[in-house]
């Protein structure tokens, strides 16, 4: 009978030992999860960043020339001095329909307000200008 009990005894420590473990497990997961999320807004962030710093730069070397930059760029243009791009979930060059990215920029007499938007929240913007001299 002594033998049985310790048995007992020895299973129930090692469910409960067992189930310690999985509550830490789970803790983990949710931790880890968290983490992966953080990355991948740090990561859209600085894509978000570089991609209109590149643009604000061609719209600064091509001095300030809407057209010029939307060409050297592929944006599309609305008609109005709007100016679009969009990229795909990987950052890959896309279309509208599969797009996850919005590149847009506004200009107008040398000024130019850049931002780059997903699901229509926007992750940054940011505003280029040149001087433009009169004759």
């Amino acid at each position: 009978m002594r033998g049985r009990n310790r048995e007992t005894l020895v299973l129930l420590e090692l469910a409960i030992v067992l189930l310690v473990f999985a509550v830490f497990a789970a803790g983990c997961l949710r931790i880890f999860a968290a983490a992966r999320e953080i990355a991948r807004e740090s990561n859209d962030l600085h894509r978000a960043a570089e991609w209109a710093q590149s643009a604000a730069e061609c719209f600064k070397a091509l001095g300030g020339d809407p057209k010029e930059t939307a060409s050297f760029l592929r944006l599309e243009d609305d008609g109005k001095g709007n100016y679009t791009a969009w990229r795909n979930s990987d950052w890959q060059t896309s279309d509208s329909e599969n797009g996850a990215y919005l590149l847009r920029v506004d200009a107008d007499d040398g000024r130019a307000q850049i931002s780059v938007a997903r699901d229509g929240e926007i992750l940054i913007s940011l505003e280029a200008w040149v001087a433009l001299y009169g004759n």
